[in-house]
């Protein structure tokens, strides 16, 4: 998707975010709506054009875009000591900063398998996050049937006749709205906005 939001309003673009976080499929979008990217983004892509547009390089960020906000003025910090800038020239910022050694190789690999353990932590806990949705989307389907087949067993008159069950019909169908409305609740509270 190119630029998706460029012509919506907020609504239309929360609607849309919405429907996409509900797709279970690969997304591919370029966008400067940060908060966009923010809300659908699982990982970035970064492309640098090259010298008159030709030859650019593609940087794989393997995180959201907060991560890839940290990695990024990591790398910006790095390019810049290393060509013998100051970092507040890449970074934009006016404060002096500290040259500082590249880290060696120990350290490096470190904070890769750091990376690592921290990207397989926040998948494990998405993976669990949508696990818990998905078993809760069910119990609510199976609770809005339930509750479908009890409101049409009160509309039959044979439910008022002597020896009817009319009450008990009645009690359950109480028990199953109550219980379908915790779940529903419970179910926001874990779905992302």
């Amino acid at each position: 998707m190119d630029e998706p939001t460029t012509h919506l309003d907020v609504g239309s673009i929360d609607a849309l975010i919405g429907a996409l976080k509900q797709y279970h499929g690969t997304l591919i979008f370029i966008s400067h709506d940060v908060h966009f990217i923010r809300a659908i983004a699982t990982s970035v892509l970064h492309v640098t054009a090259g010298a008159n547009r030709t030859g650019g390089k593609l940087t794989f960020y393997p995180g959201d875009y907060d991560y890839y906000l940290d990695k990024s003025k990591v790398t910006s910090a790095r390019i810049a000591l290393t060509a013998g800038r100051d970092v507040s020239e890449v970074n934009g910022q006016k404060s002096e900063v500290r040259k500082q050694a590249v880290p060696g190789l120990r350290e490096q690999k470190a904070q890769k398998r750091l990376d690592a353990e921290t990207r397989n932590a926040v998948g494990k806990a998405r993976r669990e996050k949508e696990k818990c949705v998905h078993e809760l989307e069910m119990k609510i389907a199976a609770l809005e049937r339930q509750q479908k087949e009890l409101a049409a067993a009160l509309e039959d008159p044979a439910a008022y006749t002597p020896g009817g069950h009319a009450t008990a019909i009645n009690r359950d169908l109480s028990a199953v709205s109550h219980d379908l409305a915790r779940l529903t609740a419970e179910w926001e509270s874990v779905t992302p906005r």
